[in-house]
C-alpha cells in the first residue's frame, strides 16, 4: 500500500511540476511581450520628438533667412525680396 501511495504522490508531484513549468513559461512570454511593447512605444516617442526637433530647426532656418532678406532689403535701396534671394 505504501508503494501505491508513493507512486500516486510522485505522479501528482510530476503533474504539479509540469503545471508550474507551463505557468513560468507563460509568465516569461508575457513579460517579454510587455518589454517589447514598452520598447516600441519608447522608440516611437523618441522618433516623434526627433521629428519635432527637426521641424523646429527648419522653422528657425526659414525665420533666419526671412530676417536676413528683410534686413538686406531695408539697407539696399531698390532691391525687392526676389532680387535679394
Amino acid at each position: 500500500m505504501n508503494e501505491i501511495n508513493k507512486a500516486r504522490r510522485l505522479r501528482m508531484a510530476a503533474v504539479d511540476e509540469g503545471e508550474s513549468v507551463k505557468i513560468r513559461a507563460i509568465k516569461e512570454a508575457e513579460a517579454e511581450a510587455s518589454r517589447t511593447e514598452i520598447q516600441a512605444k519608447a522608440d516611437a516617442e523618441a522618433k516623434f520628438m526627433a521629428g519635432q526637433g527637426i521641424a523646429r530647426q527648419r522653422q528657425a532656418i526659414i525665420s533666419g533667412l526671412r530676417e536676413s532678406v528683410n534686413s538686406f532689403k531695408a539697407e539696399v535701396a531698390g532691391v525687392d525680396a526676389k532680387q535679394a534671394s
